[in-house]
């Protein structure tokens, strides 16, 4: 018997894999040799709200709106992921259902149980970062399905998707799968999950977000930061040794040139423990500036006139163990102590 997606009454999420795959061939969509690529990415935008519809039309169309096959996306999703489906209680219509995909960062669906033809899908309250889900095979049978139904499911969503027909043995014989990249919001927060017990957590390279007054880079897929510029002129600065966003500790490894250069406020500057590099003029003519203390301890670069034309009476302070290394950067520098 095939799996349905089916959520109580409402027959509309009912099958993915249950709607004929005649259709496909009746409607001449072209076929795919066992030679053709097999893995194929799908993009959804939820930050903005946006609220789609799935209704088993979606079969029978020819080449059904992108909407249409987001929201059949999101139901293959749903069908996948959801960490409670087996202990979710049958929905009336105009029902509200949670489908939550990752606990950590929090990623999930709302669905809407509107008729017995339509159900509307929205990002769930709370919802972070992008998800990048993949729908194969093992990974319908993985969430319970058994190997001829996930097959066919994977016919259909190849189908539905991108107008391809395939064979059952070419989805058989190989790893077919769909990676679908959902958004829910503009955190740089990343999971991957291929549906067979095995996810990861990663940052997405050159995003920027504020916090705490200072705006930030993601580096690399690890999350560690540059702290790129000063966004509110404060009496005192401190560039920290890591950034928490949303539980993940993301650590601030360099200041980027022109930090907060011309500063006309900022007296005292405490730059964090993990700081690596610290850019040209990146505290240049700040003429209030009377003291920056370098807790780091990893320093290997200064750019050129990082510090210089500040406070009358301006002091760098720095760890007793890196003196002598740091005064020979800074003096490359172009500053000298």
């Amino acid at each position: 018997m095939k799996k349905s997606i089916k959520i109580g009454a409402c027959k509309v999420i009912t099958t993915i894999a249950c709607a004929t795959f005649v259709f496909a061939g009746a409607l001449g969509i072209n076929s795919l040799s066992a030679k053709a690529a097999v893995n194929k990415t799908w993009s959804i935008d939820l930050s903005n709200g946006k609220t789609y519809t799935y209704n088993e039309k979606v079969f029978e169309e020819a080449n059904p709106p992108k909407e249409e096959r987001d929201a059949f996306a999101l139901a293959a999703i749903v069908e996948t992921y959801t960490l409670d489906i087996a202990t979710m209680k049958q929905p009336e219509i105009g029902a509200e259902v949670t489908a939550e995909f990752s606990k950590n960062p929090y990623q999930g669906v709302l669905l809407n149980f509107i008729d017995e033809d339509n159900v509307s899908i929205k990002g769930a309250n709370g919802a972070i970062g992008t998800g990048k889900y993949v729908v194969s095979a093992d990974s319908l049978m993985k969430a319970g399905w058994d190997r001829w139904s996930a097959c066919y499911c994977i016919q259909e969503v190849l189908a539905v998707l991108y107008g391809e027909k395939v064979e059952y043995d070419y989805v058989r014989n190989n790893n077919v799968e769909i990676v679908v990249d959902v958004n829910f919001s503009d955190l740089p927060i990343i999971t991957t999950n291929n549906g067979l017990g095995t996810s990861a957590v990663s940052f997405i390279v050159n995003k920027e977000f504020e916090a705490d007054s200072i705006r930030y880079r993601v580096l690399g897929a690890a999350g560690n930061l540059s702290a790129i510029k000063l966004t509110e002129d404060k009496k005192k600065v401190t560039i920290p040794d890591s950034v928490n966003l949303n539980g993940y500790n993301l650590n601030v490894i360099d200041i980027a040139p022109n930090f907060m250069k011309g500063n006309k406020k900022t007296k005292t500057v405490t730059i964090g423990s993990n700081v690596t590099s610290i850019g040209s003029k990146a505290f240049y003519q700040c003429k209030k500036l009377k003291k920056v203390t370098i807790k780091s301890t990893k320093l290997t670069t200064i750019g050129k006139k990082a510090f210089g034309k500040d406070a009358k009476k301006f002091k760098l302070k720095l760890p007793k163990s890196c003196k002598k290394t740091y005064k020979k950067l800074l003096k490359k520098a172009g500053y000298k102590l």
